[in-house]
């Protein structure tokens, strides 16, 4: 597999750990080579957990989401699970206006956190808002909180 341009991976307990590299992801060229980095670096883990790291993305487009469906689809198809974290509440928000955060995705404050909730599949919990987080995770049920 050649080396991927938009994010670089390593691995944490089993976890693989993908932290992204650009700052802005508008870009429609760039999406479709991330999703294509992306799809090929699942395709060569097949049931991994994988955690996606934001910290690096200053700006991102919604179209990313249908990269970070895609790549969920497959990874639920195969037995892996993913987490998203590190997002600059400017990026969470809109996952969190488009109900995705907790309902779609475990959205986690940090990589630690991502590592701990794709190892034990407990709840996330959301250390900006006080709020616990879930998401349906190999057909359990998801709940939602009230945001005080």
């Amino acid at each position: 597999m050649a080396g991927q341009k938009h994010f670089v991976h390593r691995q944490v307990e089993g976890v693989f750990v993908l932290e992204l590299s650009d700052a802005r992801l508008f870009d429609a060229d760039v999406l479709t080579e991330f999703e294509g980095e992306l799809m090929e670096f699942l395709e060569d883990r097949g049931s991994a957990a994988i955690a996606i790291d934001f910290t690096a993305v200053q700006q991102c487009s919604t179209a990313v989401i249908n990269s970070l469906l895609r790549a969920k689809k497959r990874l639920i198809q195969n037995g892996g699970r993913l987490a998203l974290c590190g997002m600059r509440d400017t990026v969470r928000e809109a996952y969190r206006i488009l109900n995705l955060d907790g309902a779609v995705f475990d959205i986690c404050v940090d990589c630690d956190e991502s590592v701990r909730v794709l190892l034990s599949k407990q709840v996330c919990a959301d250390v900006h808002r006080n709020t616990p987080i879930t998401a349906a995770r190999n057909g359990n049920t998801t709940r939602s909180m009230n945001r005080v």
